[in-house]
């Protein structure tokens, strides 16, 4: 999609400068053609949402699941291992996080071989998803973030206190004990 959208976009630029210098109607014609598709090819993908799993964890479902019920739409997740490890003690536990990457997209880091139940991690990690998706929580460096508005920095608040955490655990909790009702 954002190959179609940039190359688009470049067209557009090409013939926004040929108008500037010939003045010529085909290529304001061609310019307002070309941003009517723009438009169209955009909302016609804002229902979807986009996953890209690049690892061997089946977590599609729950992923799916996890935007249905929080309303998410138009997010693309992708799915990675972790590629390091953090050098920080509260860190040292750390089985997966989420990085906003603009325009509701959003990497799931993994760590490989992990023993915690998948679903929940991944549940848990939605939960940060949403968190981002509705701007309660705002990505700000690894060592800072936002919640509801308040700066917090993250190496003087222990994991299991920041209060982004504390909303996941909860919201995680119970998702699962509703699976476990079906």
């Amino acid at each position: 999609m954002k190959t179609v959208n940039t190359f688009l976009k470049s067209i557009t630029l090409f013939f926004a400068n040929r108008v500037r210098h010939t003045h010529n109607i085909k290529y304001v014609l061609a310019i307002v053609a070309l941003f009517l598709i723009q438009i169209i090819f955009i909302n016609s993908c804002k229902a979807d949402n986009r996953i890209a799993n690049y690892t061997d964890y089946k977590v599609e479902g729950e992923i799916e699941h996890v935007c249905k019920l929080f309303s998410l739409d138009s997010v693309g997740i992708m799915i990675r291992y972790m590629s390091f490890m953090f050098d920080r003690p509260d860190y040292k536990n750390l089985t997966a996080y989420v990085i906003p990457n603009g325009n509701n997209n959003y990497t799931i880091f993994l760590k490989k071989d992990m023993d915690e139940n998948i679903k929940t991690v991944i549940t848990h990690e939605m939960i940060h998803v949403f968190q981002f998706y509705s701007m309660k929580l705002e990505w700000i460096s690894f060592t800072e973030m936002k919640y509801n508005g308040k700066l917090i920095n993250c190496q003087k608040v222990r994991y299991e206190n920041r209060p982004w955490e504390r909303e996941a655990f909860i919201l995680t909790e119970r998702i699962n004990e509703l699976a476990c009702l079906k």
